[in-house]
């Protein structure tokens, strides 16, 4: 993730744990906050209560705020996510940068499985981006959500998935205050050399990698269109 921000445009990049948030807040010349993807819970753990007061106050009063998978999860007023074996997480979000909820993950789209920490459950597939053009270019999926509106907040729609024929917003931009945040279900963040073949614990799931590898590399210049795509629209928010 560092190496991916750092790509772009030399963007100097700082790392906070929970501890550190909530200690020293943000310097006055942070651009962005990016919430990686990770587990929903253990950000709620960490952040609720004075840690996400500190994140919305950052945000309300003109910062950026960009969350992958679980990071997009995290910031919906709302999430329904469902996991391997049954493991279904729900409930309200204390941020609510996003009036809605993030529903996943999509099996239609993870392969054969729906989320688990192994490759079977991830997948490279089609996302149509973009503003008035829409493109459409290959990344990386791994359990991240569709995001349903509530119909009370206002959003831009960036990006979105076809699955079983109807289109799901994958990729939101939403006014928050004097800030925004985007909110992304697929890991744009994510190409081949970032792929860990150690996770491949069996036969299959290496089979499951180094297909996955290969498609990434195969389409990394659509994924890195994605990804500028993005930065982009952070940067421009920031006036840099």
């Amino acid at each position: 993730m560092c190496e991916c921000l750092q790509s772009f445009a030399n963007i100097e990049v700082d790392i906070y744990d929970a501890t550190r948030l909530i200690k020293k807040k943000f310097p006055k010349d942070c651009f962005c906050f990016v919430m990686p993807p990770g587990e929903d819970l253990k950000y709620v753990e960490k952040l609720n209560g004075k840690g996400n007061k500190i994140i919305k106050e950052y945000v309300e009063n003109g910062g950026a705020y960009f969350g992958i998978c679980a990071g997009a999860y995290y910031a919906c007023e709302e999430i329904d996510f469902w996991g391997h074996h049954d493991l279904h997480i729900s409930g309200k979000r204390e941020l609510g940068f996003y009036k809605g909820k993030a529903i996943g993950s999509l099996r239609e789209l993870g392969g054969e499985r729906r989320f688990d920490d192994t490759y079977r459950s991830a997948g490279v597939v089609d996302l149509q981006w973009g503003r008035i053009k829409r493109e459409t270019s290959k990344v990386y999926y791994h359990g991240g959500p569709k995001f349903v509106s509530n119909g009370e907040g206002a959003f831009e729609l960036l990006g979105g998935y076809v699955v079983n024929g109807m289109y799901a917003p994958a990729l939101v931009k939403t006014n928050v205050g004097k800030g925004m945040a985007i909110l992304s279900s697929p890991h744009i963040e994510m190409n081949h050399k970032y792929l860990d073949k150690s996770k491949s614990r069996n036969d299959m799931e290496l089979a499951k990698y180094i297909q996955h590898k290969i498609d990434l590399e195969e389409n990394e210049e659509g994924r890195k269109k994605v990804w500028d795509f993005v930065m982009s629209e952070i940067k421009r928010h920031a006036k840099l």
